[in-house]
């Protein structure tokens, strides 16, 4: 297999796994030096890591996770990797991990729950059946499973009761959301829908012009993305004449 045709079929293996399931893929780094462009005397072709349970961090940064505390994560040499790696025939004859240094583990699959917070190292060393080897450093971001948001809503004018709240057709009418809160960090966006019409801000003004039972539906999103959706009832009687 060529280096070309390795590293594209790693791309493929990376494309593939995203696309099924959501498991983010990461190339080995062959342990010695080498020429640019070339792979370093008797070190393998990159093989790939696959992990599932963290999410890859958006900083461009190759084989930087996140995941939150009591979450399992498994880390596993993708399948390509028992293919032929070199021209000679080499395959995968052993698979090393260690966890911050001081677990060890063996295989080509492992699991991890972090319960508590921090950065953590994950690594993995491959051994192949000609005496080469590869190996990658993960890092793995463990924080807080986030907490959902609350939705408050509010109304006015509008005369309350047990179930909701009941205002006149005709008249425009104020929804407040500015009750809403989140414990862990900050509403980011919120979500009006008026019986099918929606309207987005922290607070909206809406006429319902037709008298009657209405449901109206208050949704806020955190900076984390968790979202919280709350139904209001209002009834819509006739205005005075």
């Amino acid at each position: 297999m060529s280096r070309d045709h390795s590293r594209r079929h790693v791309l493929r293996t990376a494309a593939s796994a995203l696309a099924t399931g959501g498991l983010a893929s990461a190339s080995l780094i062959g342990t010695g030096a080498a020429a640019e462009g070339e792979p370093a005397e008797g070190d393998a072709e990159e093989p790939a890591v696959a992990v599932h349970g963290a999410e890859a961090v958006a900083s461009g940064e190759d084989g930087h996770y996140r995941t939150v505390a009591g979450r399992e994560v498994r880390f596993a040499l993708a399948r390509m990797t028992t293919m032929v790696v070199r021209p000679g025939g080499a395959r995968v004859s052993e698979c090393r991990w260690s966890i911050d240094g001081t677990v060890s583990l063996s295989g080509p699959a492992v699991t991890r729950t972090w319960k508590t917070t921090g950065t953590h190292e994950v690594g993995l060393t491959v051994e192949y059946s000609d005496g080469s080897s590869a190996r990658r450093t993960l890092q793995v971001d463990v924080v807080e499973d986030n907490e959902a948001p609350l939705a408050v809503p509010d109304v006015y004018p509008a005369r309350w009761f047990d179930d909701g709240a009941i205002v006149t057709a005709g008249e425009v009418v104020t929804y407040d959301a500015a009750g809403s809160e989140d414990d862990d960090g900050t509403v980011v966006d919120v979500t009006w829908d008026f019986d099918g019409y929606v309207a987005d801000g922290l607070v909206v003004e809406h006429e319902f012009r037709r008298t009657g039972p209405k449901t109206v539906t208050l949704s806020v999103t955190d900076d984390e993305g968790a979202i919280d959706e709350t139904e209001l009832f209002v009834y819509v009687e006739r205005p005075d004449r």
